[in-house]
């Protein structure tokens, strides 16, 4: 019973970090991204060359 209790927890654990770490990822992908607009958008507004749409 205990070891099925340890078992249990440490795969709770487990799904816990992966879900964290799920969350981690989009989130600096989400801070990548918008980053990039910014970048991508302060580049279009400084040098309008319209060919690079």
């Amino acid at each position: 019973m205990l070891l099925k209790s340890l078992i249990s927890l440490k795969n709770t654990n487990i799904e816990t970090t992966i879900s964290f770490s799920n969350d981690l990822n989009k989130k600096t992908n989400e801070s990548i991204n918008f980053i990039t607009s910014i970048k991508s958008t302060s580049t279009f507004f400084t040098r309008p060359n319209f060919i690079n749409f």
